[in-house]
């Protein structure tokens, strides 16, 4: 088998950061010229959601925008875990003898349309270690039919 790796698109975050300051920003000067800014009107809230927009999106993009690679190799029988930010690179390396399983996790509600899948390790202390989770917009997405794929190819390269 040969190793497998996956990285995630810093691109996309980057996008919908700075789709954040910009509406932030249009939304801040909209409002503040139409006195929005003025308590006596309902344009403070507007003015008010455009500075939470621009904060939130400013932030996104400075400490927020993660590179996430994942790489299972079936030679030392390691599944790796690399993240960068800015402001530096975390490695987190799992033996396949630490893993009790791989389960399929989801985040959202089926309610809310909005709903991503993705595996999950649990260790055999007991510790749950999320792989190719939300937020770093892995290649293929995180429908439930990806996720099952990726959980039974990881079942195969760990010999499960």
């Amino acid at each position: 088998m040969e190793i497998w790796k996956l990285e995630s698109n810093p691109a996309n975050q980057t996008l919908i950061a700075v789709g954040a300051v910009v509406l932030g920003a249009i939304l801040m000067a909209a409002f503040h010229d139409l006195g929005g800014a003025s308590a006596s009107s309902n344009g403070l809230a507007g003015f008010l959601l455009g500075v939470g927009l621009l904060a939130l999106g400013a932030y996104s993009f400075i400490a927020g925008n993660k590179k996430q690679v994942t790489s299972v190799d079936p030679e030392s029988k390691t599944i790796t875990v690399t993240s960068s930010t800015l402001f530096g690179t975390k490695e987190r390396t799992i033996a396949f003898d630490d893993v009790a399983d791989v389960v399929i996790g989801r985040m959202g509600r089926t309610t809310g349309m909005i709903v991503f899948y993705y595996p999950v390790l649990k260790l055999h202390d007991g510790e749950e270690c999320p792989l190719f989770p939300p937020g770093y917009f892995y290649e293929g997405g995180h429908g439930r039919e990806i996720a099952e794929k990726r959980r039974e190819k990881l079942l195969g390269y760990i010999g499960r």
